[in-house]
This record gives structure tokens, C-alpha cells and sequence, in this order.
């Protein structure tokens, strides 16, 4: 074993008192690891994190291809390669409380620029309340990137961190989400935590009971790319904030962008957004796809700037876009069908903008209402409205406007 030791770690330089090694230099097996899914291999993966800082995950041959860990805790400044997707990474039990950890001290003090990437940490098991393959406190400038992540209460779970990335992630089979990306200490630093990412992903088939991605007091996120499929009870995407600084309108936070993205065969909203500022949705093509009484997309109270464009609003359980008491909202160019009451009811809305939307009775493999009742309806509450040129081609009852002072041009 010392042997083995000073093998994997002769090329590494000695920074802030923990060894940083290369891509493929201190393999956790030079550390004891046995990697048979039968041992407990925490303690050699956590000498690794200790002595090497930086390490690396050899895949076993079958059918042992799986380490099973108690929790390692990194070091900042690491980067934690898999062999490849086929090196599998298992809690040892229910109760085990994350995979990975990463914690920092402080909003000042955070554990920043760690990498994991390649492989698959996977949960045979029905995993407890609070519980993450990848926990996350006060980070900063992480990256996940070429990962699968199977089965945890919280896949990835974030709290105080900012620059959080994941890269071509495949994380399914959540009881509760699949990212849950929150700001808790709004005492001694930022209203808001963030920016995150997610690219090029999938997040699909789970239970996620919140949401697949739940973001509480981030400014900025970017989904962009991905595909949010197959949740089962919760959300696809929520974003709420409780931290707005005191002013008219109090100062909440801003930079939602969700582009390219496919939303389906989601249990409730689709995407739900509630005191969010400057914000949109661009491309993406987003379905219900479930009995449900839940709209597609929910613009909830407190929202302002936000703007929808070019996307495709299907199947949803009641409406595809409802409006609530949410300021300067522009959807353009959007498509609303196969819904089985309104493409976009405009509830509360004051001073939006709703230019060449279309609504028809396209079915899809099948799928979808045959009719839709209306294309806009304009509840008494909204106020201030302007709407151009929006076709309700193929609704039962075309357009409704109840509101006060709506503008209407038709042609």
C-alpha cells in the first residue's frame, strides 16, 4: 500500500497542504478501494480527497463495477474524474447523506472551483428525506459536468452557491428534485445566491414531488438545451423568491432564461414563476402531457419583464399560459394547441403584450384536445393590454377580451 501511494502521487505538486494530481493520478484504488458494490470504500475515497485533493475512479470489471460510499467530503480546487459512464457510484444505505460534499465556511469563505465529472453515482435504494448524491453548501464556481445521477431524495441539492454548472447531466429517478438550488443566509452577504446553469442535460422519470428544478432566491439561472420529461407529481421548473428588498415594486430577483428547452409529460405547471424580474422563455416547446388541472405555464404574481417568444404551448391540463397579477409580459410568435380550455388566459395582467400568437386543434401521436375553447381570454381583473394579429383558428370560441382598456388590432 505505501508502496502503491507514493506511485499514484510522485508527479503531483503540494498545494495548501493537499496534493493536487493530474486527470488519472491517484487512483482510489491505490488507496484500498475495492470497488466490488459489497465493501464500504469510504475510507479510501476520502484519503484520496485528503492526500490528493484531485482524484481518480477507476471503472472495475463486471460485474463489479461499483464503489459504495458513506459520504466523501472534496477539497476545494479538485477536479473527481470517472473512468467513464459505465463507473458507478453507490451510497451505502437509505440514510447515507450525500455521495459528494462540498462545503464552505462562509459566503466569504466558500469551496470553490471543484469539478466532478464522467461517471454515474447511482442509489439502489429508496433514499430518506433530505438526502443528495451531490450536497453543496456554500460553494462556489462548481462544475458537474458528463454525469449521470439516479435516484436520490435531491439529486443535486445547493444552498449559498454561486456559479453552479451542469453540463450534458443526466439526472433521473428523484423523490423530491432532481436540482434544488437555494439562498438561505440572506444575513451576511447577497439577497440572492447564483448564477446556474444547466446545459445540454436531461432531468427525467422522477417522482420529484417539488419540482425537477427548484430554485429559491437565484438570480440568474439558464436552462438551455435540456429536457425536463417524465415528472410524475411535482413541478418541472419553480422559481420563487421571499428576499425582495422593500420598494415599488420591491426589488426581487431577475434572470430567468429558459431556451431551446422541451418541457413534458409534466405532473403539475410545466414551469411556475413567482417574484421574478426580467425574465423569459425563448424556443422551447413545452407539454402537460397529464390529466391534471394545472396550466402549463403559471406567471405568478409579482413577475414583471417577462417575455415569451416562439415556443409551443401543448397539451396542458387546463390552460397553456395563465397570467396572474404580473406587469409588462410579452408573448409573441407562440403557439398554444391541443389544450383542453384556453391558450392564454390573461388573468391579472396590466400593461403586456400579446402579438402574432396561434392557436389551433393539432393533436400530436394522438395526443391533446380536439378542441380548445379559447385562444385568449381576458379576465375583468387585467387592465392596460395591448393585443395584435393573434389567430384563433381551430378554438371554439375564438378571442375574449373583458378587461379594461384593452387594445385589440385584429389585422
Amino acid at each position: 500500500m505505501r508502496r502503491a501511494w507514493f506511485g499514484a502521487v510522485a508527479a503531483c505538486l503540494l498545494v495548501g497542504g493537499v496534493a493536487a494530481c493530474g486527470q488519472n493520478a491517484c487512483p482510489v484504488t491505490a488507496m484500498g478501494a475495492k470497488g466490488d458494490c459489497i465493501a464500504d470504500d469510504t475510507a479510501a475515497f476520502q484519503q484520496a480527497a485528503d492526500k490528493c485533493g484531485s482524484f481518480y475512479v477507476p471503472r472495475q470489471t463486471a460485474p463489479s463495477k461499483c464503489y459504495r460510499v458513506n459520504g466523501v467530503r472534496l477539497h476545494p480546487g479538485v477536479t473527481i474524474t470517472f473512468e467513464d459512464r459505465n463507473t458507478e457510484l453507490w451510497p451505502t444505505s437509505a440514510d447515507t447523506k450525500y455521495v459528494f460534499a462540498i462545503e464552505g465556511d462562509s459566503l466569504k469563505s466558500p469551496s470553490g472551483y471543484t469539478t466532478i465529472r464522467n461517471g454515474e453515482l447511482r442509489a439502489p435504494y429508496t433514499m430518506a428525506a433530505g438526502t443528495a448524491g451531490i450536497r453543496i453548501d456554500y460553494g462556489d464556481h462548481v462544475r458537474l459536468e458528463d454525469l449521470v445521477i439516479n435516484g436520490f431524495y435531491d439529486d443535486v441539492f445547493a444552498d449559498n452557491t454561486g456559479y453552479l454548472y451542469l453540463t450534458r447531466v443526466t439526472a433521473n429517478g428523484a423523490t423530491h428534485a432532481n436540482v434544488w438550488h437555494q439562498h438561505s443566509d440572506t444575513h451576511h452577504g447577497p439577497y440572492f445566491g447564483g448564477p446556474l446553469y444547466i446545459e445540454n442535460s436531461t432531468l427525467d422519470s422522477c417522482e420529484c414531488a417539488a419540482s425537477s428544478i427548484w430554485v429559491q432566491d437565484i438570480a440568474v439561472v439558464n436552462v438551455t438545451d435540456s429536457d425536463i420529461v417524465g415528472v410524475r407529481k411535482g413541478q418541472g421548473f419553480h422559481a420563487d423568491s421571499s428576499n425582495g428588498r422593500s420598494g415599488s415594486p420591491p426589488d426581487y430577483p431577475s434572470g430567468i432564461h429558459l431556451h431551446g428547452d422541451t418541457f413534458d409529460s409534466i405532473g403539475a405547471e410545466a414551469i411556475y414563476v413567482h417574484n421574478y424580474l426580467k425574465s423569459d422563455i425563448l424556443g422551447s416547446w413545452i407539454s402537460g402531457g397529464r390529466p391534471t388541472h394545472s396550466p402549463c405555464i403559471d406567471v405568478a404574481d409579482n413577475v414583471q419583464d417577462f417575455s415569451i417568444s416562439d415556443t409551443h404551448s401543448y397539451w396542458c391540463g387546463a390552460q397553456g399560459l395563465v397570467i396572474e397579477t404580473a406587469r409588462n409580459v410579452v408573448v409573441t410568435n407562440s403557439t398554444f394547441s391541443g389544450n383542453p380550455s384556453i391558450g392564454i388566459y390573461n388573468k391579472r395582467g396590466v400593461s403586456s403584450f400579446f402579438f402574432g400568437n396561434h392557436c389551433d386543434a393539432t393533436t400530436y401521436n394522438g395526443n391533446g384536445s380536439g378542441a380548445q375553447e379559447y385562444c385568449i381570454y381576458e379576465d375583468t381583473s387585467a387592465s392596460f393590454n395591448t393585443y395584435l394579429r393573434n389567430d384563433a383558428t381551430g378554438t371554439s370560441h375564438g378571442n375574449v377580451y373583458r378587461g379594461k382598456n384593452a387594445t385589440i388590432i385584429t389585422r
